[in-house]
């Protein structure tokens, strides 16, 4: 217990040691965690999930393209002072292998956060897009709508106010407003407005109220398996 006051100072000495010593490595590590949890969470709040693939998959494939250029200089002019030397270059492309997937691992974040947020400088466009109400539940808690151009489902129940929900069924049509982005995605969807099918559009006119659509619904009163219905429904619209 006597030497606990001597050891304080030493295990402080020792962390700011550390600290020093790995300071560039903790602080990319802060970076990373900082854009993994916090900032790119908060970004990808603005885009539907169809656009976060797309956009995911174009930033992989920038980052992918820029790894093999830069790679390919460092290859080639270390190629050119050892090409009399396999093991040497073998070593290299060994190294340059490694070093690539690290910097894919370590700057895929990077490199999403920075697209998500360049596109977010929206270029004053918007655009309309049209999408089908294809499964509701009796409650109207779970919504699904189909993007016919795209071919991709969205949930749409966290777009659309709950108001609006109440008066979807099945084959109605949901137009969502986006904003353009600067590298030309959307993102910002806002309910706009419902076109409602034709069946539901003549019984509207007949004021016949909302409660009176419950035939409609996918499931009024025979539980459906969702994944199934869903599954189904996708194939007949390919």
């Amino acid at each position: 217990m006597n030497n606990l006051p001597s050891a304080i100072p030493a295990v402080g000495c020792y962390m700011t040691d550390f600290i020093k010593k790995y300071r560039i490595g903790i602080l990319c590590f802060a970076i990373l965690t900082i854009l993994i949890w916090v900032i790119i969470p908060y970004q990808e709040k603005k885009y539907l999930e169809p656009d976060i693939n797309s956009i995911e998959s174009k930033s992989n494939a920038a980052l992918i393209w820029t790894e093999m250029t830069v790679f390919a200089i460092i290859f080639i002019f270390f190629t050119a002072k050892n090409f009399k030397s396999l093991e040497k270059m073998f070593v290299l492309t060994f190294n340059l292998i490694m070093l690539s997937f690290g910097v894919f691992l370590s700057f895929t974040s990077i490199f999403l956060s920075a697209t998500l947020f360049l596109n977010s400088f929206s270029t004053s466009h918007t655009i309309d897009k049209n999408y089908s109400v294809v499964y509701i539940d009796n409650n109207k808690n779970d919504l699904l709508l189909w993007d016919i151009d795209s071919k991709q489902g969205i949930q749409g129940d966290r777009i659309i106010p709950k108001d609006d929900v109440n008066k979807l069924n099945l084959k109605d049509t949901v137009i969502l407003s986006f904003k353009r982005g600067l590298l030309g995605f959307n993102f910002e969807p806002h309910f706009k407005t419902i076109k409602y099918s034709s069946q539901q559009a003549v019984l509207r006119q007949q004021g016949v109220t909302d409660k009176s659509f419950s035939p409609l619904l996918l499931s009024a009163k025979v539980p459906v398996d969702r994944t199934q219905m869903i599954d189904k429904i996708y194939f007949q619209l390919l």
